[in-house]
């Protein structure tokens, strides 16, 4: 018989003024419209327990319109059935997909098991094993049992396994002669005692600026009274620096201290390696009347210090 489609039979055309009746059962049904603008026929004044219905064929009405929800229902909850499902001669829809799935992997799984056993013992009936009973299940476990007593015995392998050779050990590390010491110079540390700096950049301009900071902050520690003093630790500091500003730095520190009668004027320049060394240099400054002076050069660590020590 062919299947019945109520959506179908409402648009073969009904009075919708009088009962709504089924045109194969003649019985009544009850059309409800649903939210894609059809309509669905539902079996009137029959409620199931939604959990009961498979969830594609679930409708509930709510205001007027017939929704399908998938979602679990709770044990509770009723819902309507379409007219169609409950039609005694129109052939019923898959309702449960995995069952169905279920059903049709069966007799694959009793094929395999069939052609396992066949492979172990095939002059055997092995109807009964296949049969999915207690008592086949039980036959199947003897056959399997004689077959892997009668199959042939694989050869064992060696036990304990055979290691592989070890690799050759690493030859020992030979000694390597000491490397030379490496002359660090001394850190330079003023401590105890007055003392400012300055960071000026490489510009014309800083050898001047530099001599007028050390006067001024000597002079305000309560030195260099006398003009002529003033002119040796200008004329002192410019050379310090006019030194430091040639190394091609970026910038340059000065450096001014006192202690017990004597000021210290250290100049560093700060570049990536030691600057030139001029063999004038030195001898220019200790003409200018100072205690001590020198210059570090040292390539162990980048920058050069120049410094002079003067009787204040």
């Amino acid at each position: 018989m062919e299947s019945m489609d109520p959506k179908e039979l409402w648009r073969t055309g009904q009075d919708q003024t009088q009962p709504v009746k089924c045109p194969r059962c003649g019985l009544p049904w009850e059309p409800v419209p649903t939210d894609d603008h059809d309509r669905v026929m539902l079996e009137p004044d029959f409620y199931a327990p939604a959990h009961t219905v498979p969830p594609r064929q679930r409708w509930y009405v709510r205001q007027g319109w017939a929704v399908q929800d998938d979602s679990c229902p709770r044990p509770s909850r009723q819902c309507r059935i379409a007219h169609a499902l409950a039609y005694p001669e129109q052939e019923l829809p898959d309702l449960w997909g995995w069952l169905t799935a279920l059903r049709e992997e069966i007799p694959r799984q009793a094929g395999r098991l069939f052609q396992r056993l066949t492979s172990y013992c095939p002059s055997k009936d092995l109807s009964l094993a296949v049969s999915g009973s207690r008592p086949g299940l039980q036959e199947y476990g003897r056959l399997m049992d004689d077959a892997r007593r009668d199959a042939a015995p694989k050869p064992r392998p060696d036990y304990p396994p055979k290691k592989p050779p070890s690799p050759p050990p690493p030859d020992p590390p030979t000694k390597q002669a000491a490397a030379p010491a490496v002359h660090r110079r001394p850190t330079v540390l003023i401590a105890n005692r007055r003392a400012a700096n300055w960071a000026l950049e490489n510009a014309p301009w800083s050898e001047k600026k530099a001599a007028v900071r050390v006067v001024e902050q000597l002079r305000a520690w309560g030195y260099l009274g006398a003009a002529a003093q003033q002119e040796r630790y200008t004329a002192v500091t410019r050379g310090l620096a006019r030194a430091a500003l040639g190394d091609g730095g970026r910038r340059i520190t000065v450096h001014v201290a006192d202690q017990e009668g004597a000021a210290l004027i250290m100049v560093l320049s700060h570049r990536d390696g030691p600057g030139r060394l001029d063999e004038s240099f030195l001898p220019s400054v200790a003409a200018l009347g100072v205690l001590s002076c020198g210059a570090d050069t040292d390539g162990d660590e980048p920058g050069n210090r120049r410094w002079a020590l003067l009787e204040l």
